[in-house]
């Protein structure tokens, strides 16, 4: 893909870790039956974005971690109240923003 690092960074917001409900195997068939384009949607897709990671042209493993560390950088940033375009963007609703925000970067379509 044709973006940099600060083109897909993103903020983890309302994520509860302490409460994970049990699901029956009856409930687990159900599910599984009612989303069933979905799960062959995201198996293709997975399957996709590993084929991409073996062949990808550079250290991925190093810009993983790269990326993370910055990732971490601007939520930290962020949680301290800072005013940067990225901090507005990660705390914007979702339904407020607008191509003209995401254009600050211009480079942000190939």
């Amino acid at each position: 893909m044709c973006w940099d690092f600060e083109d897909i960074l993103y903020r983890r917001m309302k994520v509860h870790h302490d409460y994970q409900p049990a699901i029956t195997k009856k409930s687990m068939r159900m599910i599984s039956e009612l989303s069933e384009i979905d799960i062959k949607m995201y198996q293709h897709f997975n399957t996709t974005f590993w084929e991409k990671v073996k062949n990808y042209n550079g250290d991925f493993q190093a810009d993983l971690k790269k990326f993370r560390s910055l990732l971490d950088d601007v939520s930290k940033t962020c949680q301290d109240g800072s005013e940067s375009p990225y901090c507005e963007l990660m705390h914007a609703d979702a339904n407020k923003l607008s191509i003209r925000s995401l254009k600050m970067n211009e480079k942000w379509i190939c």
